[in-house]
């Protein structure tokens, strides 16, 4: 019989250990220097763990922005897990979020997958074509060395779900 606990502890630990890399340079993400209105959708702590029925993801969900108050809101949010091949293997739908959750903190948000999800992002309303803001809506990518990584925002008319992202390309 062999021991399949090892194996998930190593992707727990690798989880975690890449989810808190990401928080810590979160500040240094290559967003541009904000010049004019801006908001965005991103991701703290990113923790998955096997359950009963698949996996368990947990994150906090970060919304930043700049400009006024009109532009700052993302209806209808939801958040998106995709396997390998890019099935969508989990979603939950969020709903509006108005408030700021800057730095370490964030919304906490807890969703159920079928399958170990290899990539997040988020939809909403608002997208990243706006054109009276720039609207980020985050992807992070679960790589085996690194863990997750927040690697770059959903392009404009990128669909859903997005193109594979390289973890180590930004």
């Amino acid at each position: 019989m062999t021991n399949v606990t090892e194996p998930v502890r190593r992707r727990r630990l690798l989880a975690t250990v890449g989810a808190s890399l990401t928080v810590a340079t979160a500040g240094c993400d290559g967003f541009p220097e904000h010049r004019g209105p801006w908001r965005r959708l991103t991701f703290g702590t990113i923790q998955v763990e096997e359950g009963e029925n698949g996996w368990v993801v947990s994150f906090t969900l970060r919304k930043q922005h700049q400009g006024s108050e009109d532009l700052k809101a993302f209806h209808d949010v939801h958040v998106h897990g995709y396997d390998r091949n890019r099935t969508e293997v989990c979603s939950k739908r969020i709903g509006t979020i108005e408030d700021e959750y800057p730095g370490g903190s964030g919304l906490p948000v807890e969703m159920e997958c079928s399958a170990f999800p290899t990539m997040l992002t988020y939809s909403a309303a608002e997208s990243p074509c706006d054109e009276n803001i720039t609207t980020t809506l985050s992807v992070a990518v679960y790589d085996e060395e690194d863990g997750w990584l927040v690697v770059e925002g959903r392009d404009c008319g990128e669909g859903l779900p997005p193109e594979p992202r390289d973890p180590g390309g930004e």
